[in-house]
């Protein structure tokens, strides 16, 4: 754990039980002295939470200068990147020895909050140009630890809910380092997780220490600063008894090629998934890492971004597929979606036409599987290699399988890591070869735990994409849909910042020996309407696509019915025109007068009226599907008119049915 000494003023705590008028007289030190951002406003209580801790339009609330009277005000303190504030919500989540030695790390300073805790309030010095300024630290589905610097507000004084007020203890803000104040920000979150943790997996604790250790190790915290967070946490759980064991299981770890981490399966962390991640990210802010310089947001007029000399994209399988995309490949589970994607990679890595898509020249691919068993891979691409032998250079094709990987499994695609070693090898790739690789990713549903229907935490995936596409790489991404889903399972938001969008379905026919997909287009940005319609590829399973017109086996259904519905309506009304010729005959000839004439024509047309029902029941389909064929502009109205057309112009007259 690390030490401070500050020489300094010495805290007088607490001021607040001095009286209202020694409190008045602080606060208005406090202002003089370090020239803090308070302003004075009335409480409004929240009904929802029965509080008063939520102000509204506070940026506008009036400047406090000392003086006035604060009874039945509150007093709201506005902090800055210069008085940045620690607010200890591990406090709240952790037994009260425990929460006070976490905070116990952090140099004394004015304090304020709940009986004047709870929160730290710092002169930060020293701050970079691009300082991180507010962070909150999660974990376990609560806020553990948050540093408050722009943009926010804290109550300084004044009544939090009808029981309790926010005092202050202190009369001094203590100056600090960023660089200090955010190592010690980081260092408690990690320590108040830790005795936040249970301790135990499969009953030991060293089986717990195996994947939390390990954890750290991959994060790259040295080998020191981990054992020093380890003897601080078990100082604070009174178990120093462990010490000596646990610095031996530490150096074990840290001596050995490989190690666990925080979602191995050998040593189940009683954690949920989000959880780990958070985890995860509070030890990944342990790293030493500098404060990158502050960049400027780059813009152009028109006039200049038209004369940036920016080359158009070229297609790498023409017209589908664009260098430096994103694209996707999507189909219900066990479809021929790998077996589409390993047809096409394979033309692509040999420089071959793939359907009735040219490919002019090479490029190199890099297969992320993290799905099929290991010879399943073997069994697929020795077809093509049968056929078309091996690509020129080795490089050109490369595979990465889970199962042979050292813990057996990949980390999640969320992970920085994991998504650092797929760019590495990625890097080394393209220097092989001289080309920008093509990344397979197969399949999504399989290389991580993220919720499908929370845009949230697909969010690290897509920005790794975008990350990608900057760096020259294209990616094609396999994944599942249901069979009535239009587009890749879960969230809309995966494919917004895709180029393409494929749909594969089986379009398998009873003893067919060929496997027959329809590839459907959910997304083709930048390509021709008629470089988007719908087609069947074929794959005979010794390396052969073929490409087929696609014709809609529904569509043909419905005009074959439509035309069934048409003659029926023609003959009846051809018969209605016969009768109505008839009729007025009758009628001139005197056989009936004008009533009885009327009342004939309402009898008959009430009985031979010819209904969506009675049609139905002429053909033996149920009365849904007639009523949908006959839906305006639908399958009835397109035959008719189809019809129309086909008719000499002297003859054209549109049936009395469709008047």
């Amino acid at each position: 754990m690390p030490r401070f000494r500050y020489e300094g003023v010495k805290l007088k705590s607490p001021d607040c039980g001095r009286g209202y008028n020694d409190c008045m007289s602080n606060i208005a030190e406090l202002i003089q002295k370090h020239r803090i951002d308070l302003r004075i406003v009335d409480p409004k209580l929240n009904p929802e939470k029965n509080d008063y801790k939520r102000v509204y339009n506070w940026p506008e609330a009036p400047k406090y200068d000392g003086a006035a009277s604060l009874e039945g005000k509150q007093l709201i303190i506005i902090n800055s990147e210069k008085h940045s504030e620690i607010d200890f919500d591990f406090l709240k989540h952790l037994p009260a020895e425990e929460g006070a030695a976490v905070k116990a790390i952090f140099p004394e300073t004015l304090s304020f909050g709940r009986n004047g805790n709870g929160h730290y309030l710092y002169e930060v010095v020293d701050i970079p140009e691009n300082a991180e300024g507010t962070k909150r630290i999660e974990f376990m589905g609560n806020a553990i630890n948050e540093y408050r610097a722009n943009d926010c507000y804290s109550i300084f004084y004044g009544p939090l809910d009808p029981q309790t007020n926010a005092e202050i203890k202190g009369d001094h803000i203590q100056k600090i380092k960023y660089s200090t104040l955010k190592h010690l920000f980081n260092w408690s979150s990690a320590l108040a997780a830790l005795c936040m943790m249970k301790t135990q997996t499969n009953g030991t604790m060293n089986n717990w220490l195996i994947p939390v250790v390990g954890e750290f190790k991959k994060n790259g915290i040295p080998e020191d600063e981990t054992t020093g967070l380890f003897k601080s946490f078990l100082t604070i759980k009174n178990r120093e008894d462990r010490i000596k064991e646990t610095e031996s299981t530490i150096r074990g770890i840290y001596k050995s090629k490989g190690s666990s981490n925080i979602f191995s399966k050998t040593y189940p962390v009683p954690l949920d998934q989000e959880s780990k991640f958070q985890f995860r990210s509070i030890i990944e802010r342990l790293q030493h890492k500098e404060e990158k310089k502050k960049r400027k947001l780059k813009s152009h007029t028109l006039i200049e971004y038209l004369n940036l000399g920016i080359p158009k994209p070229k297609f790498l399988v023409q017209p589908l597929l664009r260098e430096n995309s994103i694209n996707f490949i999507s189909g219900p589970k066990g479809k021929g979606k790998t077996e589409f994607t390993l047809g096409l990679t394979n033309m692509i890595a040999r420089g071959r036409k793939f359907l009735h898509y040219e490919i002019e020249e090479a490029a190199p691919i890099y297969f992320v599987d993290g799905e099929m068993d290991p010879y399943d891979l073997v069994e697929r691409n020795e077809l093509y290699c049968d056929y078309f032998d091996f690509p020129e250079d080795p490089n050109y094709f490369k595979i990465s399988n889970y199962s042979l990987q050292e813990d057996g499994l990949f980390p999640d695609l969320r992970d920085p890591i994991f998504q650092q070693q797929i760019i590495d090898e990625l890097e080394l790739q393209r220097k092989q070869t001289n080309k920008n690789p093509i990344l397979i990713l197969d399949n999504l549903r399989s290389l991580s735990a993220y919720e499908e229907n929370d845009a949230d935490s697909w969010l690290p995936i897509g920005k790794f994409l975008l990350q990608l596409r900057g760096l020259k790489f294209t990616t094609i991404v396999i994944d599942h849909h249901g069979k009535e889903a239009k587009g890749p399972r879960g969230t809309s938001s995966k494919t917004d910042w895709a180029n393409l969008s494929l749909l594969i379905s089986s379009e398998k026919k009873k003893g067919d020996p060929l496997m027959r997909l329809k590839i459907a287009f959910d997304k083709a940005r930048g390509l021709k309407p008629a470089e988007a319609e719908d087609f069947v590829a074929t794959y005979d399973f010794r390396g052969q696509w073929r490409s087929e017109e696609y014709v809609d086996k529904k569509n043909e259904d419905d005009e074959q019915w439509a035309k069934k519905i048409y003659e029926i309506k023609q003959a009846h009304d051809k018969e209605e025109q016969r009768w109505e010729r008839y009729m007025e005959k009758q009628f001139r000839d005197k056989k009936h007068d004008q009533k009885t004439h009327e009342i004939i024509i309402k009898n008959h047309k009430a009985s031979n009226n010819l209904s969506q029902k009675k049609i139905a029941e002429r053909l033996g389909i149920a009365v849904g599907k007639v009523n949908r064929l006959m839906k305006p502009d639908g399958p009835v109205d397109q035959y008719a008119n189809k019809m129309l057309k086909a008719e000499p112009e002297d003859k054209k007259k549109i049936p009395s049915l469709y008047r």
